[in-house]
């Protein structure tokens, strides 16, 4: 048993402490900046995992830390899986074309849409942060230009009938 009275220079009263803040962040989207990558060995050491640590670089929240996980090498097939499509959702977000070197993504910017699941952060979607540049269409996203259909040639010597007595157009009042 430990005497706390000797630590705090008296009484610790709980209800005249400040309360905690949430350990999380609200739901909704933050635009983050990558600050740390390591790959890391699973518990049951049978893979590995990818883990990021993101930083809030504006708004109310900027400074706090948000961690996502992509299990790239894992027995379940459908774990590497979703963790490869998240991982090239977060690429495409970042604009990196090379994601060979996880230290690719040191130091990019991306938004994303955070979620609360059992009292903790999870990242639901990686966006960029600016918008693809006005007329930038992906190529596969590109069709093929219109074909009109041609156009005959004009004819030559038709003659209009004159209009009928007293008939004045729409547009003549």
């Amino acid at each position: 048993m430990s005497n706390l009275r000797s630590l705090f220079g008296g009484a610790f009263d709980p209800f005249q402490q400040p309360e905690r803040k949430a350990a999380f962040l609200p739901p909704g989207d933050y635009i983050v900046l990558v600050e740390k990558e390591e790959v890391k060995a699973t518990k049951a050491g049978t893979g590995h995992y990818l883990e990021i640590q993101f930083q809030v670089i504006d708004g109310q929240f900027k400074g706090r830390k948000l961690w996502d996980r992509f299990n790239v090498d894992n027995p379940n097939g459908e774990a590497v899986r979703i963790a490869l499509e998240a991982l090239a959702e977060l690429g495409r977000a970042a604009n990196i074309h090379d994601l060979s070197e996880t230290s690719a993504l040191l130091n990019k910017t991306a938004k994303v849409r955070v979620a609360v699941k059992d009292d903790k952060n999870e990242i639901r979607k990686y966006e960029s942060v600016t918008p693809p540049a006005a007329g930038s269409i992906p190529f596969s996203q590109q069709t093929a230009p219109m074909q009109l259909p041609p156009v005959a040639p004009p004819q030559t010597g038709l003659v209009q009938p004159p209009p009928a007595a007293g008939f004045k157009p729409p547009w003549q009042k």
